[in-house]
């Protein structure tokens, strides 16, 4: 919602990272969202941090997420079509 949106967005150290960010946003839907869906956000965070350990928002690209897709094959992980950034 945009309320949570704007409570995490207040948080510095939440809106310094996109992946403190996104770690946190996950975090709290537990319980709105199925317990797989869950984990595979989380997946893909803990993949995002081993590509990169931060990501400010404004590096958020098509270059980013090309690389990172790059990234991934090489981990010979197939890239997922959902995989936004």
């Amino acid at each position: 919602s945009v309320a949570q949106f704007e409570q995490l967005f207040n948080n510095f150290e939440v809106r310094k990272d996109f992946i403190a960010f996104m770690d946190k946003a996950i975090r709290d839907r537990v319980g709105d969202l199925e317990p797989g869906t869950i984990d595979s956000h989380l997946n893909t965070v803990k993949k995002l941090q081993r590509f990169r350990p931060e990501i400010a928002f404004h590096e958020l690209d098509l270059n980013l997420l090309n690389d990172f897709n790059v990234w991934l094959k090489k981990l010979k992980n197939k890239p997922r079509k959902n995989c936004t950034i």
